[in-house]
């Protein structure tokens, strides 16, 4: 949201004017769908870095040793990326990778949780780098990747307040490209509590398909006889309406739902 932007912004400043070093590493938790990746590349934007955008899970390979050998290979071409200026390296979903070790732990596994806390330490080498992971699950963390160096920043991105809800709606209503009229941003803030970021997405996406139904209609019928006012008159009408977003938010249920936010609580209270 706006005040996570500013307080970066704030942060970005203080570190030119003091000639603080970036904090190497930063995790971002919560639960799923709240602007993770969103948040990251507006932060990019604001601190005018490149991005560079992972999931863990695809370091995954079947061959012994070459998950490992991916893991060097990718921090090795983000470092290299980075001697041209400022990059962020997101990295989503970074339980599957570092999880808690309990019990006996597999060879090729640990082999590559010792690669990848490797690739971390060697981050000083590259000060134009900044790491940011994304996780739903903090409390499967290995402890070792929230050490200092590492991942030892951590900022809660929970569900999105009022104001970020209505911000989130006017940016996705954009992004649709289809005309819209009447629409009560305020309203659809209200209306929505405890509705995440990709909920939101959604909803803006659906309602612009349900303001096409009529265009698509008319194309589908394929009749060279069809009167041209008609089609011009169902083009005009053809646009995002309360109705229509009301109707797509009362037929969409929160991710949160079945999400138990006390793990969040809990985690931040030990760690």
């Amino acid at each position: 949201d706006e005040k996570s932007l500013e307080l970066y912004k704030t942060l970005q400043e203080a570190f030119e004017k003091f000639k603080v070093g970036i904090p190497t590493g930063m995790l971002f938790y919560g639960p799923p769908g709240t602007g993770k990746t969103f948040l990251t590349k507006k932060l990019a934007e604001e601190l005018d870095a490149g991005m560079i955008e992972k999931s863990v899970g695809e370091f995954g390979s079947s061959y012994i040793h070459e998950t490992s050998k991916n893991i060097k290979n990718f921090f090795t071409e983000a470092k290299k990326a980075s001697e041209s200026g400022p990059i962020i390296l997101f990295l989503d979903e970074i339980d599957s990778l570092v999880s808690k070790r309990t019990g006996q732990v597999d060879s090729n596994k640990a082999e590559e949780v010792s690669q990848f806390l490797q690739e971390f330490n060697a981050l000083d080498e590259a000060p134009n780098l900044i790491v940011i992971a994304a996780t739903n699950r903090p409390d499967h963390l290995d402890s070792a990747i929230l050490r200092s160096g590492r991942l030892d920043k951590k900022i809660y991105i929970g569900p999105p307040d009022f104001e970020a809800r209505k911000e989130l709606f006017q940016i996705y209503i954009e992004k649709t490209e289809r005309p819209n009229k009447g629409l009560d941003f305020d309203k659809l803030a209200e209306l929505t509590n405890n509705f995440v970021a990709a909920d939101i997405e959604h909803i803006c996406d659906e309602a612009a398909r349900q303001a096409s139904k009529n265009i698509l209609e008319l194309v589908n019928k394929v009749d060279t006889n069809l009167d041209l006012k008609e089609v011009k008159k169902t083009i005009k009408n053809s646009v995002i309406t309360m109705e229509i977003m009301e109707k797509e938010i009362s037929e969409t249920t929160s991710s949160l739902q079945y999400v138990d936010m006390s793990v969040y609580n809990e985690w931040l209270e030990k760690n």
